[in-house]
């Protein structure tokens, strides 16, 4: 099934929390699956937007980046600062990567898969939309 590489990052961050609670066996295990065959592709497209973060982030006089900060001005931990007049162009960047399709294998879930009293937050299941199918 063609994905994009943010529909991947998306489902795999959904099937994550998914795999956080207790369900039936054979769900379980399509989950794990679908985690593992994930995993490698997100993994692929980590490493180039991390690329372009610090291609367009500040650096301080000593060359170290320069966290983001919070409206209240406090760092905001695992973020980098990317001047304004640099946004739109990192932003187009990381978009065109997202937008890139790839192949993976073994992600289907069925919706009947699921027990019937199961809650679930919409932007999880908004999250694995992509990969269920509805029968």
């Amino acid at each position: 099934m063609q994905l994009t590489n943010l529909q991947v990052l998306n489902a795999l961050q959904g099937l994550n929390t998914l795999g956080q609670q207790k369900l039936p066996i054979k769900l379980s295990w399509k989950i794990t699956t679908a985690v593992r065959s994930l995993e490698a592709f997100a993994k692929a497209v980590d490493e180039p937007m991390k690329d372009v973060r610090t291609k367009y982030a500040l650096k301080d006089a000593d060359g170290n980046f320069v966290p983001a900060m919070g409206e209240d001005g406090k760092e905001l931990p695992d973020t980098l600062q990317i001047p304004n007049d640099k946004i739109a162009i990192a932003n187009k960047e990381l978009g065109e990567l997202l937008e890139q399709t790839v192949e993976v294998l073994n992600v289907k879930l069925k919706l009947a898969d699921f027990p019937d009293d199961m809650q679930l937050e919409p932007a999880v299941l908004n999250a694995l939309l992509p990969i269920l199918e509805t029968e």
